[in-house]
């Protein structure tokens, strides 16, 4: 006797319930409620319902998969951090960091070390690197700006000089880039080389690179 659903089925139908709303609701299948349903027009209340379930549902899929990614990224985390632990932190393990920044970021030439990047970790990891590697006189230590012109070269400036642990007075004249001013990256801050004269240095990084790749390959 489920036939005596079928003017209510119908009428929610129009108002824009699913078939399996309708299926659980009434202990019908599917397929019965499709059949009595399929020359039903939706309303407008029926169209509003059925776009917002479909909006509640793209909603519920992204927070199914962001809270699957979170997942993997803290399980991935985790494992990171073990295999850290038995990592031993010594000028070795400098060098092989600060060979490998080098070879991707760094000039290929021995008469100064020439390193650019615009991601401050990468420049402060570079840094730290070079400064736990080597005896470095910080003097000599400078740094270069690629600004563009919308940029205020003062705040960029203290900002790098914060970022480096260099002061002001060693940064050379900004370089400036025209811009279109068609697309501008929130947050940037301009793309930086650190400088530092000292040809040695540079040469025995080159080769440490050349003689840990061979380790390798």
């Amino acid at each position: 006797m489920k036939t005596m659903f079928k003017t209510d089925v119908c009428v929610l139908r129009r108002r824009g319930y699913s078939l399996r709303q309708l299926s659980d609701m009434y202990g019908i299948s599917k397929s019965t409620a499709s059949l009595w349903t399929k020359n039903i027009e939706l309303s407008q209340v029926g169209v509003d319902r059925v776009n917002a379930n479909r909006k509640l549902n793209r909603e519920i899929g992204h927070a199914v998969l962001h809270n699957k990614m979170l997942t993997r990224l803290a399980r991935a985390d985790t494992e990171a951090s073990v295999l850290l632990e038995s990592m031993a932190v010594n000028r070795s393990l400098n060098l092989a960091v600060l060979s490998i920044l080098y070879q991707c970021e760094g000039a290929k030439e021995s008469k100064s070390i020439r390193f650019t990047n615009s991601d401050p970790e990468l420049i402060k990891l570079f840094l730290s690197t070079l400064r736990s590697s080597f005896s470095i006189d910080e003097s000599k230590l400078h740094v270069c700006i690629h600004l563009h012109d919308y940029h205020n070269e003062s705040e960029i400036s203290k900002f790098w000089s914060i970022a480096t642990s260099i002061p002001v007075v060693q940064f050379y004249k900004p370089f400036r880039k025209i811009s279109n001013h068609a697309f501008k990256k929130e947050g940037y801050k301009g793309c930086v080389r650190i400088i530092y004269h000292d040809s040695h240095i540079a040469r025995v990084l080159l080769s440490f690179a050349k003689r840990f790749n061979s380790l390798y390959i």
